[in-house]
Parts: structure tokens; C-alpha cells; sequence
């Protein structure tokens, strides 16, 4: 969500994504990649080969699934905060909420990180919110070094994924009240949402590397 914000411009779907993410890359919490080294490859020959209207079809797509799967991911930890009982929680109904809340801070300090490593060069390049990656005409990020901030802010979001793993493990083991078919409903739909969120955010990326 960091690079479409920052680097494609689409900050509103980059913050849809965030809310309806329901997982966090547990095996990558310290795995450190450049930001500057995902969007590369560029393929200038096969820009604009997408016909107009199926690009306006793509992003409107992209918008109602992100939606969907938001309106989706916060439902869903409602209804479990209402008709479960949290046994390390017994009197807070809220720690499903609680989980998603915590998730979208860590996508913000995600999105903070890769702005203080890179920045998008805006000389002559179309960009917009409703505007694929891919349609962008010579995307260009100036890059920074990594400073003691960046150090800091990037183990601090590694030590806060694996807290936020241990919170999410914790609370969804102590449910009660919920039987096997009902939990598997649970499961089912928070994997619909996480994978509508990787496809999206696959695609954009995709692009970002062909603009």
C-alpha cells in the first residue's frame, strides 16, 4: 500500500486496501527490501496497448471490490465482537475491531516508511486516482538514504508485525460460542477480502514496473 500511495498516486485506493487487508505477512516481519528496487522493469512498448474504456472498467472494478471487501472485512469483526465471547477479553466485545484498527496503523507506518526512502519525481508524468499504474507515462522516484529515522521507524513496524500476529492468534484462539461451520465461514470470508487486496495490489505493482 506504501508504493501505490507514494509512487502511483492512488492514495484513496491505497487506504481502501489498508482497511480491508485482513492479514499481515507474518514470514516477511523482518525481511528488508529497497523500496526503490519493487517498481523496476520498465516495458515502454507496452504501454497504452490497453483500450481505453477497458482501463475505466479495470479501475471501476478495482474500487467496488475494495469496497466490498472493507465493508466485508469490518463487518465481519463486528458480528464476531457481538455473537462470540473473548475469553482473555470477556468484557470487551470490541477486540476483533480492535485487531483491524491496529492493522491499518501499521499499514500507515508502511506507507510513512517508504516515503522517507522514496519519493515520486512529478516532472511530466500523468498520474491520478483513477488511473492505473500501468497507464502512466515514465514513472521516476527520487531515492533517499537511509537515515536513523528510517532504521528506527522500520524495526519498530517489524516488532509491531510480530505483535500484531501474536494479538490476532491470541483473540481468535479464545473465541467461544462458534461452531466449526460457522468458523469456517469466518475464515472464508477474510480470505475472499485478503485475496481481493494481493490481487489489486499485485496488478498495480505489476504496472508500476511496466510504466
Amino acid at each position: 500500500t506504501g508504493l501505490l500511495y507514494i509512487v502511483g498516486r492512488r492514495p484513496f485506493l491505497a487506504w481502501l486496501l489498508a482497511l480491508d487487508s485482513p492479514s499481515i505477512h507474518f514470514s516477511r516481519a523482518f525481511d528488508y527490501r529497497a523500496p526503490h528496487d519493487i517498481p523496476r522493469g520498465a516495458h515502454p512498448e507496452r504501454l497504452n496497448q490497453r483500450p481505453p474504456v477497458l482501463c475505466r472498467l479495470i479501475v471501476v472494478v478495482q474500487y467496488v471490490a475494495a469496497i466490498g471487501s472493507v465493508v466485508n472485512v469490518w463487518l465481519q469483526a463486528w458480528e464476531l465482537g457481538i455473537q462470540t465471547f473473548c475469553t482473555v477479553a470477556p468484557n470487551f466485545f470490541l477486540a476483533p475491531a480492535l485487531w483491524t484498527v491496529l492493522r491499518v496503523f501499521l499499514h500507515l507506518l508502511s506507507m510513512i516508511l517508504v516515503r522517507l526512502r522514496i519519493r515520486r519525481n512529478c516532472g511530466g508524468v500523468e498520474a491520478g486516482e483513477f488511473r492505473l499504474c500501468v497507464t502512466q507515462k515514465g514513472v521516476s522516484v527520487d531515492k533517499f538514504k537511509e537515515g536513523m529515522l528510517f532504521v528506527g521507524v522500520a524495526w519498530f513496524l517489524h516488532i509491531l508485525y510480530v505483535a500484531h500476529t501474536l494479538f490476532c492468534t491470541l483473540v481468535f484462539s479464545s473465541f467461544v460460542f462458534i461452531g466449526t461451520r460457522d468458523a469456517v465461514g469466518v475464515l472464508s470470508r477474510l480470505m475472499a477480502s485478503a485475496i481481493c487486496c494481493r490481487v489489486i495490489i499485485m496488478y498495480e505493482i505489476s504496472g508500476l514496473r511496466e510504466a
